[in-house]
């Protein structure tokens, strides 16, 4: 079967919507081959390419990805994992007035940009203690806290800590490990007086 049947036949097998990578078809033929091969299946319309080296069916619709399910993929193609970037958790939280203009994530490993159907992403270096505060609520607004760097505690950060429930202040204790020091005496503060 050549590279091209065997790419097929791997679509096939794929529910709409499902991403793809490069990667996955290497076992195919050598990487020009599978390259070429790939390319000719987007110029035919038998698939569509979302980002560099990241492909679904053509019958998916554009609809059903979103820019943070593209980072993921393609950060999980090289293995790496992303987290909400600190500006955004902030703007989300009120604690900053402005979030990035273009979508933006922590990655674990080095920071890269690339081009996808949605728009383009960028994906900065993280720290792996920085990524694993988590997408829960308290660990969004470590990060966010952690992006601000703020000197003290404002109202704004103390009225965020007050928001949250006993339960989440509880976790927020426990996730001390995970924050920077300068950001645990802070945290120290505002529980103390939330």
């Amino acid at each position: 079967m050549s590279c091209v049947e065997q790419i097929i036949c791997l679509v096939k097998s794929l529910a709409k919507g499902t991403l793809f990578a490069t990667r996955d078809c290497l076992n195919f033929g050598i990487r020009n081959t599978v390259d070429k091969a790939l390319s000719r299946l987007v110029k035919i319309g038998y698939i569509m390419r979302i980002a560099r080296g990241v492909f679904a069916r053509s019958d998916s619709e554009q609809g059903v990805f979103d820019v943070r399910q593209i980072a993921a993929f393609k950060a999980g193609v090289y293995d790496k994992i992303i987290a909400t970037h600190g500006a955004d958790l902030a703007h989300r939280f009120g604690l900053a007035e402005d979030a990035n203009t273009e979508a933006t994530f922590y990655v674990s490993g080095s920071s890269s940009s690339f081009d996808s159907i949605l728009k383009r992403v960028h994906l900065k270096r993280a720290s792996a203690k920085r990524i694993a505060t988590g997408e829960k609520t308290v660990g969004t607004l470590i990060r966010a806290l952690w992006y601000l760097r703020l000197s003290e505690p404002n109202e704004v950060v103390q009225m965020a800590i007050a928001s949250l429930s006993e339960s989440e202040q509880k976790d927020l204790v426990q996730a001390a490990p995970l924050m920077p020091g300068w950001l645990m005496t802070q945290f120290r503060l505002l529980l103390s007086v939330a």
